[in-house]
Parts: C-alpha cells; sequence; structure tokens
C-alpha cells in the first residue's frame, strides 16, 4: 500500500474574515508529483504557506510526514525542502548561502559544488548574490530546497525565470528525485512544462479544490482555466 506523506484534512483558513481555504482535503503519496493549480488569488500561495508551517489554519488538520508543520517543524526541518519566494541576501555568494542552509538543516558534509552543478551555477558559484538574474536566483533557491535529499519537496512557481535548458534540467532533477521515493509539490502557471511532469492536478478555485485528476485522464488544463474565468493568453 502507497505511503502517504502528506494529509490535508478539511482545511480551512480566513483573513479579515474572508475565507481564503474553504474545507480542503487531499493527501499525497511517496514517490509522486502533483501540481496544484488555480488562479491568482485562488488560495495556492495560504495553503502551501500552511503546509510549509509559516501559517495556522483555523480549522481541520495537517499531517506532513507524520508530523504537524506548524508546531513541530524541528522535526521536518531535515526531510522537506521548500521553495517560496526565495529571500537570499545579496551580499552572500551562492557557495556561501547553500553553506548557511547546509548547517542549518544540519547537513554539514552535503557537497556544495555538486549541488551547484546539478542546477547548472557550477560557473556562478563565487559570485554574490546581487549580480544573479532572477532565474539564477530560482535556481539557487532550488538547490537549498535539495539539501539533505529531502523526503518532500514544494515549490512555487519554480520554472520562473528559467531559459529551456534550466526547465530541462529542473524536469529531469524532479523525475530523479521521484524515482527514489521523494514526493514533489509544485505549482505553475507554466502548463507547458507542468503537464508532461505531473501524475496528478489539484486545481484550486476560490478557496476550493474543484478537479482532482490524474494525469492518465485526459486533462485539458487551458479549459480549466478557462471555465474559471481567469486564463488569458
Amino acid at each position: 500500500m502507497d505511503k502517504s506523506i502528506l494529509e490535508i484534512k478539511n482545511v480551512s483558513k480566513s483573513f479579515k474574515g474572508q475565507m481564503v481555504l474553504k474545507d480542503i482535503s487531499f493527501s499525497l503519496q511517496q514517490g509522486t508529483i502533483v501540481g496544484l493549480l488555480g488562479a491568482n488569488g485562488a488560495g495556492k500561495s495560504t495553503l502551501m504557506k500552511i503546509i510549509a508551517g509559516l501559517l495556522k489554519q483555523q480549522l481541520g488538520n495537517v499531517q506532513l510526514l507524520q508530523l504537524n508543520p506548524f508546531s513541530e517543524w524541528h522535526g521536518l526541518f531535515n526531510q522537506v525542502g521548500i521553495l517560496l519566494e526565495p529571500a537570499i541576501p545579496n551580499y552572500l555568494t551562492g557557495q556561501e548561502f547553500l553553506k548557511q542552509m547546509a548547517i542549518l538543516r544540519g547537513e554539514v558534509s552535503v557537497n556544495i559544488a555538486e549541488l551547484l552543478k546539478q542546477v547548472g551555477l557550477e560557473r556562478a558559484g563565487k559570485k554574490k548574490v546581487n549580480h544573479y538574474s532572477f532565474g539564477m536566483k530560482q535556481r539557487l533557491g532550488l538547490a537549498a530546497a535539495l539539501i539533505g535529499k529531502p523526503k518532500f519537496l514544494m515549490l512555487d512557481e519554480p520554472f520562473v525565470g528559467l531559459d529551456p535548458l534550466g526547465v530541462g534540467q529542473l524536469q529531469n532533477i524532479l523525475k530523479s528525485m521521484v524515482s527514489k521515493g521523494t514526493t514533489v509539490l509544485l505549482s505553475s502557471h507554466q502548463l507547458a512544462e507542468l503537464e508532461p511532469l505531473v501524475d496528478r492536478i489539484l486545481f484550486l478555485s476560490q478557496g476550493k479544490i474543484t478537479h482532482d485528476l490524474l494525469a492518465t485522464e485526459e486533462i485539458d488544463l487551458q479549459k480549466l482555466f478557462k471555465e474559471d474565468n481567469i486564463y488569458a493568453t
């Protein structure tokens, strides 16, 4: 039987009296890639921040690797990789940033050079981050998320700012990790890059999951966005 990595049960969240998430329930199994889609404002970022332990839901339960991410994050820190709007100090080099992240996660023996090579930054590791393009910062944030070979990886818009080579590298990295048992949840508006990668699609609309589809089903993602009145070419 497949092992459940993430369990979301009846989760709701509001801000200033407005419901942002409404009774969300789903689970993710080990060794799968799941795409979280929806319009800006649909609740994706709020849901991902709850999973990352940055926000607390008002109702419902969240279990990540059988721990509560909000109150027990100390038990998850070296098992989970997160890329949510990477905030990287400009005064550090890429190497220095990854070394600091490795120390924080208790992975002092990590091969920084190999991590940089894995994300296509082997020539930029000694440069300060203030000289990085947006796409390079995305790659560096991804490298930080990969430290320690996480059991669960969550990425928000990881394809933004990547050139076609970078997109292909990221797709190959994720496929390799999943083949070794990592579970991946990623949010993206770049449908062409997402579709060939995922095993399953969760579509979020106005705080509710309106579609939960397997990749084996016939999925017209553009149609889903059009039906939600938010897709624009």
